[in-house]
């Protein structure tokens, strides 16, 4: 693969490199190689914040099947078995008296069983237009002794009820109202979720290359200090020959002091890189996380050549009123804005509900069966015209709260959250409008200063040349080339830096319109 499509493809999160497994680090991991892609596989992977914001998700999920069960019918069931015994003095004819011959009366203590078996189930809930429903279906056994009646009795009964709101509270735009009201926070909580992975992942993508501009500037630094040391060779060089004063040499020796202090602060630049990039990829499951190398598979060689470097690759982007509408689809502050909104229009329609007058139908009917053989028989009868009962009631309930004014207060403050919300929606979709052009602009930018950037170094290296020369015929001085040198390695640095920039610019811009860059990109 290419230059070209080797830095394409690490910015654009290729297909081939997101397919692979992320390489998980171990204590006895030495060293970890990664692209751009994979180190942010591994922040979404181990990154804690992020596996605490998606457990949002998960606890939103739950309550929408919380607001769904509120149209889950409830089955009840009731045994109960019940005995009464009484007492009761009885007087009842006797033989006649043998004296007299009168009729005479035996006292007798009578007592009265009563086993009673009762059974209730039934159904009972409610519908999404505001209908609740019971059905109950009614058993009962009743063993008298010593009674006339019966013995024993069954005695059933069926009875359906409903009620249904005609007014206030009716209807599926309000029962249902909180089921859509989890289900937008639930997608809430996904957006949310994608704000912090967009932000966490932005964090990654800019200490990955904060890595890779490290490594390269040590690179540069090491190159420049093998510079001095040339020079202090040709110096001493030079010196024994007569051609130097002895103090040149002092004066290379001083400038390659500082340039090893240079390269110092650059190694220990890049340490300080590479933990920033742990504690943000690494799940630190063991200390020895701590001790991991990383080692990025992009890098950027700056020549050291007075001619122009490799160019960078230029993407080409999409005019700035597509990628927005592009942006309106999936932007995730816009979208979560959008669900704001929805979340108000529901609280208007909720209001305006309960602000009506209570009218509700009511009905009921209940079938009774009676029998002495058994109860499925029993409940055979209920439902005959001939053998059974039926019991029946409609009617109408009507409530108005005279003035309404908590009501109306309500139904006027959804309306201003409403109203909130529509502004919230439009400034919203202005900063991500602003964001975008800003994102596109510092694209621009970058592209520009990595071709000055290059040409400012190609100028610094032919100075550099021409001042050694000039060293040659003794019109200049060391102070003076390693002045140059200078000069050189800082624009070998911008034009780093500059190239380092281009690919944040581009990925930033994608983070602002949230799009992947691939979408991004003219056809």
């Amino acid at each position: 693969m290419d230059y070209r499509l080797a830095v394409i493809g690490a910015l654009l999160l290729a297909a081939s490199v997101a397919a692979q497994e992320p390489a998980a680090a171990g204590p006895g991991d030495a060293e970890l190689i990664l692209s751009l892609q994979q180190a942010m596989e591994l922040a979404v992977q181990n990154n804690l914040s992020l596996r605490t914001a998606i457990l949002n998700e998960h606890i939103e999920r739950q309550s929408v099947r919380e607001a769904l069960a509120a149209f889950d019918p409830s089955f009840f069931a009731q045994v109960d078995r019940t005995r009464r015994a009484s007492l009761f003095r009885g007087e009842f004819p006797g033989p006649p008296d043998p004296v007299t011959g009168l009729p005479t009366t035996v006292a007798q203590t009578i007592s009265l069983v009563s086993d009673v078996q009762d059974y209730v189930f039934g159904l009972r809930g409610a519908l999404e237009t505001g209908l609740s429903y019971d059905l109950t279906f009614s058993s009962n056994v009743t063993d008298v002794r010593r009674a006339e009646t019966f013995d024993p009795a069954y005695n059933t009964g069926a009875t359906l009820s409903i009620s249904q709101p005609i007014l206030r509270a009716a209807w599926a735009s309000y029962n249902e109202a909180p089921i859509e009201l989890a289900r937008i926070g639930r997608m809430e909580s996904l957006e949310t979720y994608r704000i912090a992975k967009r932000d966490k992942l932005g964090e990654v993508q800019q200490a990955y290359y904060d890595l890779v501009f490290a490594i390269a500037d040590i690179e540069n630094k090491e190159r420049s200090l093998k510079l001095a040391d040339d020079q202090i060779l040709i110096t001493r060089q030079r010196v024994a020959s007569g051609a130097l004063a002895e103090i040149e040499v002092t004066s290379a020796q001083s400038a390659r002091a500082a340039r090893f202090s240079d390269l110092v602060s650059s190694r220990a630049s890049k340490r300080e890189a590479e933990d920033q990039l742990r504690r943000l990829i690494l799940a630190f499951d063991h200390d020895a996380d701590w001790e991991v190398v990383i080692q990025p598979t992009e890098v950027i060689h700056i020549p050291d050549t007075p001619t122009a470097a490799q160019e960078e690759p230029i993407l080409t982007l999409l005019p700035v009123d597509q990628i927005v509408r592009l942006a309106e689809r999936s932007h995730p502050e816009l979208l979560r804005a959008h669900m704001a909104l929805a979340r108000t229009e529901i609280g208007v329609v909720q209001a305006e509900s309960e602000s009506l007058p209570v009218l509700d139908v009511n009905a009921s009917a209940t079938f009774r069966g009676l029998s002495d053989e058994d109860i499925l028989s029993t409940y055979w009868d209920s439902f005959s015209p001939d053998e059974g009962a039926l019991n029946w009631q409609l009617g109408l309930a009507f409530e108005y709260p005279l003035g309404n004014r908590a009501a109306a207060a309500r139904v006027r403050k959804a309306v201003i959250e409403r109203r909130k919300a529509r502004l919230s929606l439009h400034d919203v979709r202005t900063e991500m409008v602003f964001q975008i052009r800003s994102a596109l602009r510092d694209v621009n930018v970058a592209r520009e200063e990595m071709g000055a950037s290059d040409r400012a170094r190609v100028l610094a290296r032919e100075q550099l040349d021409n001042e050694r020369l000039r060293l040659e015929l003794r019109q200049s001085t060391n102070f003076q080339v390693f002045q140059v040198e200078d000069e050189l390695n800082l624009r070998r640095t911008d034009l780093l830096q500059a190239r380092i920039s281009y690919r944040l610019a581009l990925l930033s811009l994608a983070r602002a319109a949230g799009v992947p860059l691939m979408e991004l990109l003219a056809k």
